[in-house]
C-alpha cells in the first residue's frame, strides 16, 4: 500500500487509542535495538455501518539496520499483531517521531512526512492514564477510560497477565487489568505466543527480562539456552535462562 493509500484509508478514523504514550510526541532514542512496540490504534469507518481497526507498530533501529514502521489490520488485539499481523504498510527509518494533534496525526520518518487528517475524530483513549484519570479533554477528543465510578482491582507491575503452557494452551488472560500497559517475555516453549507482563518495559537491562526478538530471528526449537538467540540484552550483558525465563546478566 502506498503512502497516499494509507493516508486515505486512515482519514476516516473516529477513535484513536494510544497504546504507548512514551512513544508519542517524543524521540524513540534509547529503545532496546530491534525491539517491537505498539504505538497507536486507529478505529475507522469502512462504509455504511462497518468499521475496521488498524495498529501502528514500530521496530527499533538495530546497529546499522533501519527500524520499521508497520501498520496491520487489527484482529484480536494490537499486541498480537506485533508477531502475527499482516502488514499493509511498511516504512523504514533511522529517525522516527509520531505527533498526535487535534486535527491530524503527523508521522516523521527520516525525511518522510505523513500527515493523516482526522476528519471524523471523536474519541481518544490513552492507556497510560487509565489508572488515575476518569475523564479529561484532549483538544476536541474525549478521553474515555470506562471507569464508570467503580473501583477496579489492578494488577501490579511485574505480574504475569497472559500465559500459555508449552503446548500453547492459554492458562491466564487478564491483561485488561494492567494500568500501565504490558510487555513480552519468553518463559515457555510455545512458538506461537509470548507471555505478557504488566508494567513499563525495561527489557535488556541487568537482572531484568531479556528483550525478545521477532519470531523469525531463530529457527531453533529450544529457547532455554545460554546466550539464547530468542532474546538479547544491552551491551556488556548476556542472555541467561533461569527457571525457564530469559533474563539479562
Amino acid at each position: 500500500m502506498s503512502v497516499f493509500q494509507i493516508i486515505f484509508l486512515l482519514m476516516s478514523t473516529f477513535h484513536i487509542e494510544v497504546l504507548n504514550s512514551s512513544l508519542v510526541g517524543k524521540s524513540i532514542e534509547g529503545l532496546p535495538p530491534g525491539t517491537l512496540h505498539n504505538v497507536i490504534a486507529f478505529k475507522t469507518y469502512s462504509g455504511g455501518f462497518f468499521t475496521k481497526e488498524y495498529c501502528l507498530n514500530i521496530q527499533a533501529v538495530k546497529d546499522n539496520e533501519p527500524g520499521e514502521l508497520f501498520i496491520v489490520e487489527k484482529e484480536s488485539d494490537c499486541e498480537a499483531s506485533l508477531m502475527n499481523g499482516k502488514k499493509i504498510f511498511q516504512l523504514a527509518f533511522y529517525n522516527f517521531q509520531l505527533e498526535l494533534k487535534e486535527k491530524f496525526v503527523l508521522i516523521k520518518a527520516d525525511k518522510e512526512r505523513l500527515q493523516i487528517p482526522l476528519i471524523n475524530k471523536k474519541y481518544l483513549e490513552n492507556k497510560k492514564f487509565t489508572s488515575h484519570i476518569a475523564s479529561n479533554s484532549y483538544g476536541s477528543f474525549e478521553i474515555s477510560t470506562g471507569l464508570g465510578g467503580k473501583k477496579r482491582e489492578w494488577l501490579s507491575a511485574g505480574s504475569i497477565c497472559y500465559q500459555t503452557d508449552d503446548e500453547c494452551n492459554v492458562i491466564k488472560d487478564n491483561c485488561q487489568k494492567c494500568p500501565y500497559g504490558t510487555y513480552y517475555i519468553k518463559n515457555n516453549a510455545c512458538a506461537k505466543s509470548l507471555t505478557k507482563v504488566c508494567g513499563i518495559d525495561q527489557c535488556g537491562t541487568q537482572n531484568n527480562y531479556a528483550c525478545i526478538r521477532g519470531p523469525l530471528a531463530s529457527e531453533i526449537k529450544e529457547y532455554c539456552l545460554p546466550d539464547s538467540p530468542y532474546g538479547f540484552c544491552h551491551e556488556g550483558l548476556r542472555v541467561s535462562c533461569v527457571n525457564k525465563v530469559l533474563i539479562c546478566e
